[in-house]
């Protein structure tokens, strides 16, 4: 998939619930989960995506690690994932969001960059196109004869970037 193509999500799917929602979410209906033992906490990385953290434990694995007792999650079981971790996790995706969007910024400024460059290079090409037709315009008004009209026309045409050659032909009347 490219870079900024966008996809369809199923608001039943809570990867595409937290991300939608913007909110942590704590769940074991996650696709491709090893077992119903496994819990994910889902937590949204600003517009960027959502951060994953699975563990298999199970609330009685963790009553000595988590001494507060766990909350429920959203799908009503007993929530693994205790406020110290959920804030780690909180912790790790705005430092995750903070950075993706410092390299989106620094994409966007080198891309504004090359746009003014671009900008910048046609309008002195422009500029000098300018000067010239104003040079040749000051020269065709004192020109007193049709050669020096000719010879102004193609010498200044010819200084032109992109012009290798100026010429003028005359047809000569034989029709």
């Amino acid at each position: 998939m490219e870079a900024g193509s966008a996809i369809a999500l199923d608001h039943d799917d809570p990867i595409a619930r937290a991300f939608i929602e913007g909110e942590p979410l704590e769940t074991t209906a996650v696709s491709g989960a090893d077992s119903e033992r496994e819990r994910t906490l889902l937590m949204p990385i600003g517009d960027h995506g959502v951060l994953l953290i699975a563990t298999d434990a199970t609330p009685t694995d963790t009553d000595s690690v988590y001494p507060t007792a766990p909350a429920q999650s959203v799908d009503g079981s007993s929530a693994l994932f205790d406020n110290a971790n959920r804030e780690y996790a909180e912790i790790l995706a705005s430092a995750a969001a903070a950075a993706l969007d410092r390299i989106q910024k620094d994409h966007e400024i080198h891309s504004t960059r090359e746009e003014i460059q671009r900008q910048t290079t046609e309008l002195k090409r422009l500029s000098r196109i300018n000067s010239t037709l104003r040079e040749l315009n000051t020269t065709l008004l004192q020109a007193q004869t049709r050669e020096e009209v000719y010879e102004a026309t193609c010498a200044n045409l010819s200084d032109i970037d992109g012009i290798e050659l100026a010429w003028v032909g005359v047809a000569d009347g034989s029709g």
